[in-house]
């Protein structure tokens, strides 16, 4: 038997329109009451499950870059590779490496060294300027926070990167 232990639960239900989560069965039943009751009133279906979630533990290496210089990631292939996008936030978007056609973050790869190298070049040329921002980094996760830049503006009393302040 597979030990449980580090896994988290989540309760879901799921009507035709829409898929809500909480971390106990109450709590999503209570907040899909509505939806639930009008799916059986119209004699639809509705799923309540139960799921077991191994937290992920590591991270693939990504490109962070200046949002102004998104579109000249996009444009970036090499052989069945290219950056995905995954989030944006203030001034900086994500993307990951994968194949082509992956659509699962699960299926992120590392970028190569060299291939960033590669990249660097494809994104000052096509748009013939440094960007602010360009670097190859573990995922720093929602938010975008980079602890190297972002500790400093902080501990100076400043907001990093247009983000809300904790305060």
């Amino acid at each position: 038997m597979i030990p449980l232990k580090g896994m988290k639960q989540r309760w879901s239900v799921q009507t035709d329109t829409s898929t809500s989560y909480g971390k106990t069965k109450a709590e999503v039943l209570e907040r899909c009451a509505d939806r639930i009751a009008k799916a059986e009133a119209e004699g639809k279906s509705w799923t309540l499950n139960h799921a077991w979630i191994k937290p992920r533990t590591s991270w693939p290496q990504v490109v962070i870059i200046s949002r102004s210089h998104g579109k000249h990631i996009e444009s970036f292939k090499f052989g069945d590779r290219k950056l995905h996008w995954v989030d944006s936030c203030g001034t900086r978007s994500v993307y990951w490496y994968g194949r082509k056609h992956a659509e699962n973050y699960n299926d992120a790869e590392d970028i190569p060294s060299s291939v960033y190298q590669l990249l660097v070049e494809h994104v000052v040329t096509k748009s013939k300027s440094q960007p602010e921002l360009m670097m190859r980094r573990d995922d720093p996760g929602l938010g975008i926070f980079i602890p190297e830049i972002d500790n400093k503006i902080a501990a100076s009393g400043n907001v990093p990167d247009k983000c809300i302040s904790a305060q």
